[in-house]
């Protein structure tokens, strides 16, 4: 989950690739929050990609959808880091 920098008002964010990919006003927050709340101009954010609409890369900074892209980072981990050690131990 990369820290991104928040363009505009347009959702538009720059992803470490240099990629640039939009969070809708949906997907800002788990629940309704006014454009008063949205993050600031220039903000860094943690954003998960919810892959392509067409050519566009959607993202999101929804707790929710942050903490379901953690849970599974997590378990890939401990099952690549199992597959690792059963390999070693052959």
């Amino acid at each position: 989950m990369p820290d991104s920098i928040y363009f505009d008002r347009e959702g538009r964010v720059q992803v470490p690739s240099g990629e640039i990919g939009v969070v809708d006003r949906v997907d800002i927050a788990d629940g309704y929050i006014g454009p008063a709340d949205w993050p600031t101009v220039g903000s860094v954010l943690t954003v998960v990609s919810g892959g392509y609409a067409g050519r566009q890369l959607r993202l999101s900074t929804r707790p929710s959808h942050l903490e379901e892209a953690r849970f599974r980072a997590t378990r890939d981990q401990l099952a690549a880091n199992e597959a690792e050690a059963g390999t070693r131990n052959s």
